[in-house]
């Protein structure tokens, strides 16, 4: 079977990004350069900048992979329980180990690695990637009656307020401490659900 240009471009465009997703994870942004990342590669530096103009722009693709990567294994988790609960439950311990394990996504929590700016948009963005996911999981509880202290016409501002919460104290954890702290990942889960659906698991 003869590969199409679009089938070859795609290729390529993989082969870049997974090799720039193993510098950065190891080095970080800063340190990683597109020699580096031609080498790496084994393309040349010509065909590194004919897919992607910038670090940056090889960054942006590294990032929506990771991003995607992690859906993929929070949603299996997910769609694995029948409660509301212990899908919100096994959704932010997923999320939470998910993020920890993938290094680029981990960063753009830190603040420190990435110029600001760059942070502050990718840390929207995954608000938005967030929202969209979870949106429906919520107001599937409304429907159910499992969630309790809100209405279908509040999920939306509840969702935001939710995953700030969480993308903050992501954020304030690794600015206290350098890092993830399991135990206290651990008493934050034990605490939301409650808050969110009017009572302690069983």
């Amino acid at each position: 079977m003869v590969e199409t240009t679009i089938e070859k471009d795609e290729s390529v465009r993989k082969e870049i990004v997974l090799a720039a997703q193993k510098l950065i994870q190891k080095f970080g942004l800063k340190k990683t350069t597109m020699n580096e990342i031609a080498a790496a590669s084994g393309k040349a530096k010509s065909t590194l900048y004919y897919y992607y103009k910038s670090k940056d722009d090889v960054y942006d693709a590294v990032f929506h992979l990771e991003l995607e990567n992690l859906r993929i294994q929070v949603n299996q988790k997910v769609d694995a329980q029948t409660s509301m609960p212990d899908k919100i439950r096994t959704y932010l311990i997923e999320f939470y180990q998910g993020l920890r394990s993938t290094m680029n996504l981990y960063r753009v929590m830190d603040l420190r690695d990435l110029p600001e700016v760059n942070s502050r948009n990718y840390f929207l963005e995954v608000m938005a990637y967030e929202e969209h996911y979870l949106i429906p999981i919520f107001e599937n509880g409304v429907k159910s009656g499992e969630c309790l202290h809100f209405s279908m016409e509040d999920v939306p501002c509840f969702t935001e307020v939710f995953l700030a919460a969480i993308l903050g104290n992501i954020q304030l954890l690794l600015e206290k401490e350098g890092s993830y702290d399991e135990d206290k990942i651990a008493k934050i889960v034990d605490l939301l659900i409650p808050a969110i659906f009017g009572g302690p698991l069983s």
